[in-house]
């Protein structure tokens, strides 16, 4: 039966000078059936300046248990009631491989000793010659911790060993003259070759056409040389003697254990990006080709402090200002003046506003628009796209045909009772011409 977990023992070593790892506050795992002799191993340790807590156990069961909570460290007796020494090693590599165990017992021989320590022991001490347990204990936890070490760099290799290899980027690693002694699937892939048999050993400007080994020899090398490390575009040239467009990032690294250089260079394929950069080019080149000769005064205003951002050559035009002055002014400076506090609010992504407006131009001339103002988004950011046309002239003529129509209406009036009139004095003078005989002259 395993005996019951004593309370901590620590021991103030604020003003002592033992080593941080006697500092530590380990938990300590004796499997030993003999209290007394696990009391002497406590008490040894003790003396060492150990700062820990312990437990306890000697049977199998308990012992599975206790290693279920991992220690820091684990001592145990060889010759055991229920099972041996070798089988709780066994038992340790199975469930916490990571743990140190350490044999303390007063029975074991040397080739036995031997054999435990191939099957994972770190290490074993005699009985009667406990003093050996700290500094034994000591080198146990220094290894277990470089292990961790070496496990925790192990495990980071291995995780950007899958990162290198399942990147679709190509990576090249090379000697500081350029030699190259790596490159992983993402650069066949991008290179065309099958392998990197026909790789391995050429030398950088294996990919690069003759303005590649231009841009390398007089932008790149410098840079490195300089300053360890370039970015920026440069052509890459693949197996069949194509050329594509890529982002390349290299950089001198030192390895640091054998003292040398190696160049790391990386390519990203930007023939998309290029190509929709080309197309967005042409299209943006084609849209001001039509906003500049668009017959509509067109401007963008940002939502966020109503500044004109772009404006086209018609719209400056019917504000009698240059586009220089016109950007980065406030809208209402120039669109809607005649009508400051009047400017209807735009709910964002769901109305649109379709007005007749007035505006001043630079000249004090007050011009009548038709304006659409719909809501957009551009580059992120909240805009409204207003555009307007001159509808001064029809405006006025709209006026001039309602004063005449007005005019119309009062001549209309005033010449109605002279018609009136007229026709008596027609009655009239037929009826005397037919008192004298005579024919009717007017007809009515």
């Amino acid at each position: 039966m395993s005996s019951p977990v004593p309370k901590p023992e620590t021991r103030n070593l604020k003003h002592e000078t033992n080593k941080d790892m006697n500092k530590q506050n380990l938990n300590l795992l004796i499997l030993e059936d003999n209290p007394d002799h696990a009391e002497l191993m406590v008490k040894e340790l003790k003396k060492e300046g150990f700062i820990f807590e312990w437990e306890r156990v000697e049977t199998k069961k308990s012992f599975k248990k206790a290693l279920a909570k991992k220690p820091d460290i684990i001592l145990s007796d060889y010759n055991l009631p229920s099972f041996d020494g070798m089988t709780a090693i066994r038992l340790q590599q199975q469930t916490a491989p990571d743990i140190p165990l350490i044999l303390v017992s007063g029975t074991i021989g040397e080739e036995l000793a031997v054999e435990c320590m191939k099957a994972g022991a770190i290490d074993y001490v005699l009985k009667d010659k406990l003093s050996r347990l700290g500094p034994v204990i000591k080198r146990a936890i220094k290894e277990a911790e470089e292990h961790i070490k070496r496990k925790q760099a192990e495990e980071e290799i291995v995780k950007l060993s899958k990162i290198v290899e399942t990147t679709p980027e190509a990576i090249i690693i090379t000697d500081i003259q350029g030699k190259i002694e790596y490159v992983n699937p993402g650069l066949l892939a991008m290179s065309g070759f099958e392998d990197d048999s026909k790789i391995i050993g050429q030398s950088l400007f294996l990919f690069s056409d003759e303005d590649g080994k231009k841009r390398l020899h007089e932008e790149v090398i410098p840079e490195l040389l300089s300053g360890g490390k370039w970015k920026g575009e440069i052509p890459v040239k693949r197996k069949d003697g194509s050329v594509f467009p890529a982002e390349m990032i290299c950089s001198i690294i030192l390895d640091e254990k054998e003292q040398s250089k190696y160049l790391l260079s990386n390519y990203n394929d930007i023939t998309e990006r290029k190509q929709a950069e080309k197309a967005l080019q042409e299209s943006n080149k084609r849209l001001n080709i039509i906003l500049n000769h668009l017959h509509a005064g067109v401007v963008i205003i940002d939502t966020e402090n109503y500044i004109i951002i772009d404006i086209n050559p018609m719209a400056a035009q019917m504000i009698g200002a240059p586009k220089e002055e016109i950007i980065g002014k406030i809208c209402h400076k120039y669109i809607c003046p005649v009508e400051i506090g009047k400017c209807p609010i735009i709910d964002l992504g769901q109305n649109m506003d379709n007005s007749e407006r007035e505006i001043i131009n630079t000249k004090g001339e007050i011009i009548s628009i038709q304006k659409t103002v719909i809501p957009i988004t551009l580059n992120g950011r909240n805009c409204l796209l207003e555009n307007f046309i001159d509808i001064t002239k029809l405006k006025n003529a709209e006026k001039e045909l309602k004063k005449r129509l007005r005019e119309l209406e009062v001549y209309y009036k005033a010449t109605l009772g002279r018609e009136g009139r007229i026709i008596e004095l027609k009655h009239e003078i037929n009826r005397l011409l037919e008192q004298f005989g005579e024919k009717r002259k007017y007809g009515v």
